[in-house]
């Protein structure tokens, strides 16, 4: 029963922290720029219109099989799944930009969409079995601004767009932090 002192004194916390606005960005950034990605990979108007709300679908089914996840598996599957699926996406999309396929671009997206959707609900998960239920609300809301930093990657990823004209750089930033992401998730034990 860790209070908000103690949880920000452990390294774990930091660890979990930093893993989380590293995978959270992907999909952060990946909403931010939605149509326009998909006409970038050659979807048609509609379907690139229609794809920001399947991308908003696939973020809410990420949370909901995250969620069976974690109780059926554990953290650990439940994390190593959702990092998977945060390094395929934009490998994917940077597949789909370089090719022009808007199967692969489209594909991609439904990814980032469920390792976004992932992100609250392992939040929610990690705070209450690392550090307890005794200060949970307090806990939570303190590991939920790692949404601050994470809004800022979608910031610096629309500068690499201005900058280079294209998606290619932007998504290989993406896939370089979640990567990174799995490192932390590797690292990361219960207290």
């Amino acid at each position: 029963e860790y209070s908000p002192r103690q949880m920000l004194a452990r390294g774990s916390f930091w660890r979990f922290f930093l893993y989380s606005i590293l995978v959270s960005a992907i999909g952060n950034t990946i909403i931010s720029f939605a149509r326009d990605l998909a006409l970038s990979v050659g979807m048609a108007n509609a379907a690139a219109a229609t794809m920001v709300g399947v991308l908003s679908i696939c973020n809410g089914l990420g949370r909901i099989l995250c969620g069976f996840l974690f109780d059926g598996l554990g953290r650990r599957w439940a994390m190593l799944a959702a990092n998977a699926a945060a390094i395929l996406a934009p490998a994917l999309i940077l597949a789909g930009v370089l090719t022009h396929s808007p199967l692969l671009g489209g594909v991609g997206m439904c990814v980032a969409g469920l390792s976004y959707g992932c992100c609250p609900t392992i939040s929610a998960a990690v705070v209450g079995s690392f550090y307890g239920m005794e200060h949970y609300a307090a806990n939570y809301s303190l590991a939920n601004t790692m949404l601050i930093p994470t809004s800022f990657v979608a910031t610096a990823s629309s500068l690499l767009l201005g900058a280079t004209g294209g998606y290619a750089l932007p998504c290989a930033m993406l896939l370089a932090f979640a990567v990174a992401g799995l490192g932390l998730n590797l690292s990361l034990r219960r207290p």
